[in-house]
């Protein structure tokens, strides 16, 4: 395990909680709420099916755009690298923004619960936000892949 200096580990510490906090907290933190919420009581009266499919397909398609995010953000990161930028606040940007990309999926499915009522519609979202959470799941060796890059001509 490479060691690093007494910043950059703090920012890899927090950038671990931030995950825990954001993609397994925060999902649990829905359900608990939605199980105690009277589905009847949130229930739209129209239109509900469409909002589940619209979500869905947004859910499924939208943490691919993180790939654009991350390669614009290394490329940023090579031409206005400094002593003020360290590839460690290139890689909290990119694990806040993948995080909070993730954490939307959960977000759709509290809404889509709301709408329709349907508490099975709204667990239609978790294995999409797990799936992306362990796509993006920020670790040490993603972060030394970063380092590379940014080190690449």
């Amino acid at each position: 395990m490479t060691q690093y200096d007494a910043a950059t580990e703090k920012q890899l510490r927090f950038i671990e909680g931030f995950s825990w906090m954001f993609r397994v907290v925060e999902p649990t933190a829905f359900l608990v709420v939605a199980l105690v919420m009277n589905p009847k009581g949130v229930q739209a009266k129209a239109g509900n099916e469409i909002m589940l499919y619209l979500l869905l397909g947004v859910s499924l398609l939208a943490p691919l755009a993180m790939s654009l995010v991350t390669k614009s953000a290394i490329q940023s990161g090579r031409a206005k690298r400094g002593p003020d930028v360290t590839p460690a606040d290139i890689f909290q940007l990119l694990s806040v923004s993948q995080t909070s990309c993730v954490a939307w999926i959960y977000i759709f499915g509290l809404v889509v619960f709301m709408i329709t009522g349907k508490f099975a519609y709204m667990l239609c979202f978790y294995p999409i936000g797990i799936a992306w959470s362990f796509v993006y799941w920020p670790t040490r060796a993603k972060y030394e892949r970063l380092m590379e890059k940014l080190n690449q001509p």
